[in-house]
């Protein structure tokens, strides 16, 4: 059964709570691939999407007691798959995009390319916000759910500090249609398969 988001053209695809360990990427990157199936168009920008969110999620919320976790949502609206990672928050730390000219490391460290990553895949169509009343964190982007190929490398992105957001970063939940009071889809069925 399919279950209508009340309000919103959202369908659930799933759910997942998951440890917030180094394990929870490789886990959620299975998961994606068993929502979707292995012969989807749009799995492997979703599966990449999905591990750098989960990542950034693991490495940087807060630590403490009842804070080892990460949530993974994956929902279809009409013409874009909504990834949604939630975690426990930060109270020291924003997650910010990297400039194009930041992206290689000048000593080939493989961090800080994770929000760049989300931000080509999602055509920048992402953000992040706090939940009111609670500090958890969601971080979401909303990708084709086809596969979009590059004929010619993107312009060079503005530069942005943890303090300012980039100009298409949104700062509140994405609403599923323009005009649309932003909602939290929570269904309750998974997709059949």
């Amino acid at each position: 059964m399919i279950h209508m988001a009340s309000g919103t053209d959202l369908v659930k695809v799933g759910i997942l709570k998951l440890p917030r360990d180094d394990r929870a990427p490789g886990l959620v990157r299975g998961e994606m691939r068993r929502w979707l199936g292995t012969e989807h168009p749009a799995l492997s920008g979703l599966v990449l999407a999905a591990s750098e969110l989960v990542t950034n999620a693991v490495r940087h919320a807060d630590a403490g007691h009842g804070r080892n976790w990460v949530i993974t949502a994956l929902h279809e609206g009409g013409h874009f798959l909504r990834l949604a990672v939630t975690d426990p928050g930060s109270a020291s730390s924003v997650p910010h995009r990297l400039s194009a000219g930041s992206v290689t490391e000048p000593s080939g460290g493989e961090g800080g390319r994770g929000l760049f990553i989300v931000n080509r895949l999602s055509g920048g169509r992402w953000g992040t916000y706090v939940v009111p009343g609670d500090g958890h964190r969601v971080v979401w982007c909303h990708l084709a759910p086809t596969a979009v190929e590059d004929e010619e490398p993107p312009a060079p992105l503005p530069a942005a500090s943890p303090t300012t957001r980039p100009a298409n970063m949104s700062s509140s939940p994405p609403s599923a249609s323009p005009g649309a009071a932003p909602r939290l889809a929570v269904p309750e069925a998974r997709r059949p398969r």
